[in-house]
């Protein structure tokens, strides 16, 4: 970490004296996953600074205008903060605030101590927290994340389909002597990989229900819509523990809200 870095992020500490709330700039993404990674630095200050309102800015303007920023949506759209006021915000922010700008693809080391506040997440939506209810996602279920999209990437899959398909089912068969459960809500960014795990887990004798309304399009990075995601989001979060197949910020954050801080390498 460079010096600049290290005195920016210890200036975020320095208590101020009549602060009304933390303004988040977000600047740039790469998807759902890494705008939270914003989200949980942000409750960490609030929480440490003792403020209950989060100034939130991702971008400005006509969206499409904006074609290096991958996930198109307004975070604030998406989600609320249980006992937290998440506002959109245009800039500049307002006075007595603490401005903090964050490159969400790239995060602060500081993210990680916002870990014990995830919980406070929700769906802005009461329809997306309806469709969790009606597939019965609770805690006597293992969650499972298949990231199948990434299997075009040297790094998520360098140790081989094989090595890391092995390493899930060993995972899951900890998960489920731990926790005394072999039902599994099974979320994945394609089609294929959500089929082919569905039926390799049940052949295994593990329940295995999914988001059976998802719509696909192969011809988006992920493949599930907006809506699709939160629901395996939330879902997975929702559940005991959750087990990912490769690494990612979108499971991880799910991880989180269960209560387990994981570092980013950790797939359980």
């Amino acid at each position: 970490m460079s010096i600049k870095k290290i005195i920016r992020e210890a200036n975020w500490l320095v208590p101020r004296l009549g602060l009304q709330g933390i303004a988040l700039h977000e600047i740039g993404s790469s998807g759902f996953g890494d705008r939270l990674r914003g989200i949980s630095l942000a409750l960490f200050l609030a929480r440490y600074h003792r403020v209950r309102r989060i100034y939130y800015n991702d971008f400005e303007g006509d969206l499409e205008d904006h074609r290096w920023v991958i996930f198109k949506h307004k975070l604030c759209d998406l989600i609320q903060l249980d006992g937290i006021e998440l506002i959109e915000t245009p800039l500049p922010f307002p006075e007595k605030t603490l401005c903090v700008e964050h490159l969400c693809h790239v995060g602060t080391g500081l993210k990680r101590y916002g870990w014990r506040q995830m919980w406070r997440l929700q769906p802005r939506s009461p329809a997306i927290r309806e469709r969790i209810d009606d597939i019965g996602i609770d805690q006597t279920m293992i969650g499972f994340h298949v990231r199948a999209t990434d299997m075009v990437s040297e790094v998520s899959y360098a140790r081989g389909e094989e090595v890391i398909a092995a390493e899930a089912i060993e995972n899951l068969g900890k998960c489920a002597a731990i926790h005394g459960t072999r039902k599994v809500f099974l979320a994945a960014d394609n089609q294929k990989g959500r089929d082919d795990w569905g039926s390799r887990l049940t052949d295994l004798g593990f329940s295995v229900k999914v988001n059976a309304g998802t719509v696909w399009n192969e011809n988006a990075i992920r493949h599930t819509g907006v809506d699709d995601m939160l629901v395996d989001f939330f879902g997975l979060a929702n559940c005991c523990r959750v087990v990912r197949l490769v690494s990612s910020e979108f499971s991880r954050h799910a991880a989180w809200m269960t209560g387990r801080p994981l570092r980013y390498s950790e797939l359980l």
